[in-house]
């Protein structure tokens, strides 16, 4: 006849099962605080750069914030290299405003090694540096990694953050889209991938032909490298009604630009509220969910032009959204 009771198995399993859930129960809420606090610490990153942006455009000709990365040199060996990312040159910005690689990192994308495998050379200089024209070179690999590689060297200031140093205001969900076709010819320059497509902000697209197609492109095949250089550095031309408030210029981001951005001139809180709405930098869109920084919720935190951050869920309003997503990957970040 069988005691009544549970047996020392029994006991233990359930003891197993009780201490399973109540640590469950600790972790879930322990890692929410622990992604809450990283996505703060990512925010505060985000205004340190807007503050830098801000410092650079008062001591730049025109006031102009940092131009977007889009560069090219032949090399002593007669090799042609390139640098392209979603990211301001840092070239404009290191180290007179810049001294420290990792505010380009969120802390969600960092990891012991990337200092090394992605901001410095062997012997532990900057590869920021070396990428200041034709006289150096600079160094082809960063600890056996190729800088040509999209993640590697320069290219890495786009790793968490993309920036492209203009005005886009017509980039939510339900603005004018179009497919990527006409960005095909700079793609293997860029180290782009032509097979992905999809319907993406019309703005985005022409303003980024014109820089690539129409002014990289040839400068670069010419030899022109202050040209090619220079690719980003001046205001865009676009179709009547895809530029600024629907006019035909996409306007660099300068100090002041938000008064090309409203219509009533009058009101005298018109250019703030212009100001609060223009995204300027924000963290990278991928196409994969599970690539995202910021897990739970699903999104990113995204600075604007007036000084704030606020963070944006996707899928949602510009720029986290899927025709952000297939815009960054076709262009290989």
């Amino acid at each position: 006849m069988r005691k009544s009771g549970m047996t020392k198995l029994e006991v233990l399993v359930a003891v197993s099962l009780v201490a399973f859930m109540l640590v469950g129960g600790c972790l879930y809420p322990y890692a929410l605080v622990r992604n809450a606090k990283m996505s703060l610490g990512c925010q505060s990153k985000l205004k340190h750069m807007g503050l830098l942006m801000r410092i650079y455009a008062y001591e730049s000709p025109g006031e102009h914030f940092p131009p977007l990365l889009v560069r090219g040199f032949e090399r002593t060996d007669g090799s042609m290299q390139t640098a392209f990312a979603l990211g301001m040159d840092p070239t404009s910005v290191y180290p007179e405003f810049l001294a420290d690689h990792y505010i380009f990192l969120c802390y969600f994308d960092w990891y012991p090694a990337m200092d090394d495998d992605h901001f410095l050379a062997a012997d532990g200089t900057s590869l920021f540096n070396e990428w200041r024209g034709p006289e150096g070179g600079g160094p082809l690999t960063a600890n056996g990694n190729p800088c040509s590689d999209s993640r590697s060297c320069i290219h890495a200031v786009d790793f968490s953050y993309w920036y492209l140093g203009f005005v886009f205001d017509r980039m939510e969900p339900g603005d004018p889209a179009t497919g990527l076709d006409p960005l095909h010819p700079a793609m293997a320059a860029i180290g782009g991938d032509p097979s992905i497509n999809g319907h993406v902000p019309a703005q985005l697209v022409h303003a980024f032909e014109e820089i690539l197609v129409q002014r990289f492109l040839p400068a670069l095949e010419a030899g022109d490298f202050e040209g090619a250089n220079s690719a980003a550095h001046s205001d865009l031309s676009a179709p009547a009604g895809q530029g600024n408030n629907n006019g035909n210029t996409v306007y660099r981001l300068r100090v002041g630009v938000a008064r090309f951005l409203i219509t009533d001139t009058n009101s005298p809180g018109a250019e703030l509220m212009a100001e609060s709405i223009v995204p300027v930098m924000w963290d990278r869109v991928p196409l994969q969910r599970h690539d995202f920084s910021h897990q739970r919720p699903l999104g990113g935190n995204v600075l604007y032009f007036d000084g704030h951050t606020d963070f944006v869920p996707y899928p949602g309003p510009a720029p986290m959204h899927e025709g952000i997503a297939h815009f960054g990957a076709a262009l290989g970040r």
